[in-house]
């Protein structure tokens, strides 16, 4: 007996290390609506079992999510890797009903498409007129195509007004046939300026208001709207792994990212080959998050920024991702925005948007919990040529195809190509703003920026000096190509 247990006592140790080595894998497979509202509570299982290699196969289908469909918030299994894949398969989010406001997307469900809600932006020949002061009434005078369209009840429409960078939303009262009347809740005199806070275009660069409308709250026959607006939530947890493969995602509610990695620890976030279409809110939002890699995706039509990584995150890379036609909501929006340390953006394609295609660093109003570094390099930025034609219908001011804040440590950006890019006033085709510090700029190709403006700006402000005492300086600059006027100024001009 004593020679039989000797050599199993000898092996236990060997067998008690190869089992708690060994990967428990578990694959779910999704086909139909039940089984996809039953995922998160089936991942959440496996975990709990001890699953270290889970796989979700989403088969081709349309299926509808709820806000934060997979929410993993909190979940720290540092030893277990999730793969959801998509064979074919496009996420919605789940039907509404009817409209609420105007950030509720709506999509038709016979294509599976995103539905615009906006009208064409715009321009006016008059400023906006404040009729009554105190509940902030205003009214604008219609441009001659839309006079006589007289409609007396406008429940649920809205008016966005553009201002400078950015626009507002405000709900319209009514109509008559020459004015379209609006209330405005921030309404203000500028005391500096002499105008009121709705005609900043005109004080800021001597543009007429720019205007559109969301049309009536019964949509065309069919269409549906977006109740939920996350469906990935990753926060506060930890993984070996987390990866994202070929799903399509068409249309949201705008008032929360779409994709959420706030404060998760794994070796790897792997978004890749998923198609984003028609989303109205951020689409990606990372935070306090490492080793995050986004490739060879599709973003088109979104209406928000489509990336944003902020400070405290740890070698983001985009890297091969095609943008088109994004920033519809006329906001101070970009295709990317990284910040954190030593991120990547490279060979992304960006096609037609609203304000900016990169941005990166830190506003110098901002803590910049801890260093902004990495590169921007070899991305093509570019309009069509329709789309650079009628840019008064599409564009804001004051931005830049790449465009950098104040507070950057240590920042590359090279080998990009901005060909035929404007906005309606103050573009540049880079642009490093507010005192920018420590970017290279190397053999970047700068044409057709339109309206003779900046191919490559590096101003002087002023007023940043009570913020960031040492702004412009650490600024270098070689080897661009640009067929236009430069400014490169690292200390105060003369």
């Amino acid at each position: 007996m004593k020679r039989l247990l000797l050599p199993l006592l000898f092996l236990l140790p060997f067998c008690l290390l190869r089992a708690a080595s060994r990967t428990w894998s578990t694959q779910l497979k999704v086909s139909t609506q039940e089984q996809f509202d039953a995922l998160d509570g089936n991942i959440k299982e496996a975990l709990r079992r001890g699953s270290t290699d889970i796989t979700v196969i989403l088969n081709a289908g349309t299926y509808y999510f709820g806000q934060k469909h997979v929410n993993l918030s909190s979940a720290n299994y540092p030893k277990a890797s999730i793969t959801i894949q998509g064979n074919g398969a496009t996420l919605v989010a789940k039907d509404l009903g009817k409209a609420r406001d105007w950030q509720d997307g709506c999509f038709d469900p016979q294509t599976c498409a995103s539905v615009e809600r906006w009208s064409t932006l715009t321009q006016t020949s008059d400023t906006v007129q404040v009729v009554d002061q105190r509940s902030g009434l205003c009214r604008l005078r219609l441009p001659n195509a839309r006079r006589g369209q007289q409609q007396t009840h406008c429940d649920g429409q809205y008016l966005n007004l553009t201002m400078s960078y950015d626009s507002k939303v405000y709900p319209i009262q009514r109509r008559d046939r020459q004015y379209v009347y609006f209330t405005v809740s921030d309404l203000h005199w500028s005391t500096g300026g002499h105008y009121w806070s709705v005609n900043h275009d005109v004080q800021y660069a001597g543009t007429k208001p720019r205007f559109r409308t969301l049309g009536p709250e019964a949509p065309a026959s069919g269409v549906r709207f977006c109740q939920a607006s996350t469906c990935f939530c990753l926060s506060h947890s930890a993984l070996k792994a987390f990866t994202l493969r070929g799903v399509s995602f068409c249309c949201n509610n705008g008032t929360e990212p779409l994709l959420v990695a706030d404060s998760f620890s794994s070796d790897q976030l792997l978004i890749e080959q998923c198609a984003f279409q028609g989303i109205r809110g951020l689409v990606i939002k990372l935070s306090y998050t490492p080793n995050a890699l986004i490739q060879k995706c599709t973003f088109t039509g979104c209406y928000a920024s489509g990336i944003e990584s902020h400070s405290g995150c740890r070698r983001t890379r985009v890297l091969d991702c095609t943008f088109r036609n994004h920033g519809l909501g006329m906001q101070q929006n970009f295709g990317i925005i990284c910040r954190g340390e030593d991120f990547e953006v490279s060979r992304n394609t960006f096609r037609n948007f609203t304000y900016s295609a990169i941005g990166v660093g830190v506003w110098y109003g901002n803590d910049t919990h801890g260093p902004c570094t990495g590169t921007v390099s070899s991305n093509d930025i570019s309009f069509d040529q329709d789309y650079y034609d009628h840019y008064l219908e599409h564009t804001l001011m004051d931005g830049g195809a790449i465009y950098t804040w104040t507070k950057c440590d240590d920042v590359t950006i090279r080998s990009n190509r901005i060909n035929r890019y404007r906005g309606v006033k103050d573009y540049r085709g880079i642009f490093c703003d507010d005192g920018t510090r420590n970017v290279t700029l190397e053999n970047n190709v700068v044409s057709n920026i339109g309206g003779g403006a900046y191919c490559i700006d590096l101003r002087w402000v002023d007023h940043v000096t009570q913020h960031v005492k040492d702004h412009n300086t650490g600024c270098r600059m070689s080897g661009n190509q640009v067929d236009g006027p430069v400014r490169f100024e690292t200390s105060r001009p003369n």
